[in-house]
């Protein structure tokens, strides 16, 4: 991980609890349904792929996405860890603009539950 990685806000911690993944995973059929137009594929440049071969979270930095949703944009494209990045991953599944708004409507609906 690269020294940068660490500048940013994480925001509300409980998008990083092992509980509130169940959740959210319980919802992952509603994301990937095309009906719901919620996940957009984004194009990687090969060299920039490159730079981040071993560092996922320092793509996603690099893309501006807000790192609430790292977790979630990792496990929707097949990976277990940061350091699973490799410069062969060119295109990106990721929440649209809809799609973030819904991960904070769940997030909301967890904490009203909880």
């Amino acid at each position: 991980m690269q020294i940068n990685n660490l500048a940013y806000d994480p925001g509300d911690e409980t998008y990083y609890t092992s509980p509130f993944h169940t959740f959210l995973l319980s919802f992952y059929q509603y994301f990937i349904d095309p009906v719901n137009n919620l996940l957009s594929v984004i194009t990687v440049e090969p060299g920039v792929a490159y730079r981040y071969t071993g560092d996922f979270i320092g793509l996603l930095n690099y893309l501006n996405i807000d790192p609430s949703y790292h977790w979630f944009i990792m496990y929707l494209n097949g990976l277990k860890s940061p350091a699973d990045m490799n410069k062969k991953i060119i295109t990106i599944i990721m929440p649209n603009s809809n799609g973030a708004n819904e991960i904070d409507v769940i997030r909301n609906l967890y904490e009203s539950v909880d």
